[in-house]
């Protein structure tokens, strides 16, 4: 077998626009077996550096590095097994499910019992070097997932994966892709999703016709959307919800399901719209689970039910509801009425999750608002502190109000105050801090409003729509569009690109704040400025990236900052290939459209490239002073 990276293969209709991974067979003798074949279904993106092995059934596995399917400015990595007759077994598939930047040059080795391992190059984190990492892969021939350690993907078409009573374990690899796809119990008895090392991609879980019990987490029971236990008694039970966001069985079809029990010891929250599923819920005795029906109410007696199945908090439209406590008659009366207990306040108030997605939709749940009454009486929640407008209640549930104004690297955390009261008057409040998890690669489209936006350690595409928007990249290879309105665009490190918009109605800010201390940094951090008008567009330089001795002088006292920009001196900067007096710090090549930074303005120094422009027609063919100002 040889494999080679090609450019522009004719496909017998067209010519390939990028480098695609084509395979030829080869006999013993050293004539072809068969016509030569591209590996790589996907032709989006470049896909290079292959390399085989070879597999103990007499087939093989190609591996290689693909750009732009993982992140749109970086490489992951996929393979493609072959059997024996040369035929594809499955789809090709990512092996790598995680990084935070470029994943590189892939290997593959046989390890004896049809397993492989493929090992790779990952950037680490922040882009600090590289880590070597590796997965393990095992061939499964059989037609039903069994106690071994195996590895099945599906294709983006509907798939059915049939499976033992027992057949997932750590180690396995279950990725059905695409479409939609189903699970199916080939015998009766126990199956724990939650034991693969993946699991994902489908929609349908079937029992078998036995007694069946089905264990399911909370990643999981987010991609299925039917449990249908078939024949038998069935028990469909779930894992988490714990502290964490709840369970969320909303919109779920469940059939032909005995019960659904929660496995953990206490404070399993489950959220529904089916008042039928709700009461086949099961608690462990005096764990403090509870439930909330979205949109619906319960009679008294199915919360009565529901207490007596080990569910001791119940909320629904018309409020929440705890078991009512037995009278004491030694116990604390209420003064107008000696003979009664007295009146007390809401307690064990708490937030069932308190972690959101940065830039989650408006609407979005964080949790739910949990509460006990000791009288059991009906409880009301308000939120007196919105976190400027980030939060809101619906009835007991905690929603995002505002997805952009949760952004990770403003402000990883945020505090909330809720308000409890119940029918007897009594007012209770309770702070809760929400914390904004990272996203490592960041999308988000801006609002009308003057949006700030900051990316994180990915290669981020931010834009900000209308408003006077602030747009700042971080680190990676980031794509920024300030668009319509006044707005500042800072690449941050990486090789970014940048845009802003045309016309006066534009008055945008070009901001560069990287420290270029060598030729070999200023590589890893050029940016392109897509869309530079000299008559209402600036660049923006940061005094402590771009100083020295002398334009220290020049700004002291002045108090350069982004609000307060200082236009630059005009002898330090120059229209040219090269600096020629000592205070050409800033060189702008109208040849190559190349902004460069020369430290000490003579050209003894190799000046070392800003980033490269292009220009708007009608707005002029150079830069001026002008353009530029410190901030």
């Amino acid at each position: 077998m040889v494999t080679w990276t090609s450019y522009g293969q004719y496909t017998g209709t067209e010519y390939e626009t990028s480098t695609s991974i084509y395979q030829q067979r080869f006999n013993a003798d050293g004539t072809p077996n068969g016509a030569e074949t591209r590996v790589n279904a996907t032709l989006a993106g470049n896909q290079q550096n292959s390399s085989i092995m070879v597999t103990q059934d007499g087939g093989w596995v190609v591996t290689w590095q693909s750009f732009g399917r993982d992140a749109p400015f970086n490489y992951a990595i996929f393979q493609q097994r072959y059997g024996a007759n040369g035929l594809p077994v499955g789809d090709e598939m990512q092996v790598n499910v995680g990084g935070y930047g470029e994943q590189l040059a892939p290997q593959a080795l046989a390890i004896g019992g049809g397993s492989w391992i493929v090992t790779w190059e990952s950037q680490a984190v922040f882009g600090q070097g590289y880590n070597i990492h590796q997965r393990q892969f095992t061939a499964s021939s059989a037609e039903v997932l069994t106690s071994a350690v195996e590895t099945a993907t599906g294709t983006d078409g509907t798939d059915t994966l049939s499976v033992n009573a027992g057949g997932l374990n750590a180690g396995d690899i279950v990725d059905a892709k695409g479409g939609r796809d189903f699970l199916v119990m080939a015998e009766a008895g126990t199956l724990d999703v939650t034991a693969a090392s993946f699991f994902g991609g489908f929609e349908v879980m079937r029992g078998s016709s036995g007694d069946d019990t089905i264990v399911v987490g909370k990643t999981a029971l987010g991609g299925f959307d039917t449990f249908d236990g078939q024949g038998g008694t069935n028990v469909l039970r779930l894992v988490g919800g714990i502290g964490a966001q709840a369970l969320n069985l909303s919109n779920k079809t469940i059939v032909r399901v005995n019960a659904i029990e929660l496995a953990d010891t206490e404070r399993t929250h489950v959220v529904v719209t089916d008042k039928e599923v709700a009461l086949l819920l099961r608690g462990p005795s005096s764990s403090k689970d509870s439930v909330t029906l979205s949109g619906g109410t319960f009679t008294a007696e199915q919360r009565t039910q529901l207490f007596n199945q080990g569910i001791e908090t119940v909320n629904d439209a018309s409020g929440t509801y705890t078991p009512p406590p037995p009278t004491d008659p030694k116990g604390p009366t209420d003064p107008t009425d000696p003979g009664r207990p007295a009146n007390t306040a809401p307690s064990d108030i708490r937030l069932s999750g308190w972690t959101v997605q940065e830039l989650a939709g408006t609407g979005t749940p964080v949790g739910s608002i949990l509460a006990t009454d000791p009288d059991g009486d009906r409880l009301s929640y308000e939120l007196i502190n919105t976190a400027e407008g980030r939060f809101k209640l619906a009835g007991n549930q905690l929603l995002v109000d505002n997805s952009f104004k949760l952004d990770h690297e403003q402000a990883s955390t945020h505090t909330v105050t809720v308000r409890v009261r119940d029918t007897a008057g009594h007012v209770v409040d309770e702070n809760y801090t929400v914390t904004v998890a990272d996203w490592v690669s960041e999308v988000t489209t801006g609002t009308a409003g003057n949006d700030v936006i900051k990316g994180g350690y990915g290669n981020d595409r931010l834009s900000g729509k209308a408003g006077n928007d602030c747009l700042f990249g971080g680190v990676g290879h980031d794509t920024l569009r300030g668009e319509a309105g006044n707005d500042i665009v800072g690449g941050g490190e990486g090789r970014d690109q940048l845009y802003g918009s045309r016309g006066a109605g534009s008055r945008d800010a070009f901001l560069f704040d990287t420290r270029l201390t060598s030729k070999t940094v200023a590589n890893r951090h050029k940016d392109v400025i897509n869309d530079f008008g000299s008559r209402y567009d600036s660049i923006y330089l940061d005094d402590a990236a771009f100083g020295n001795a002398t334009i220290a002088r020049f700004l002291r006292g002045k108090g350069a900052a982004l609000d307060k920009p200082i236009k630059m001196q005009s002898g330090f900067f120059k229209v040219g290939a090269r600096a020629e007096d000592r205070d050409d710090y800033f060189i702008f090549n109208r040849s190559n459209k190349k902004l460069y930074w020369d430290a000490d303005g003579s050209g003894r120094k190799a000046m070392v490239e800003i980033a490269t422009l292009k220009l708007q027609s009608g707005e002029g063919t150079t830069l001026t002073y002008h353009d530029f100002y410190f901030v």
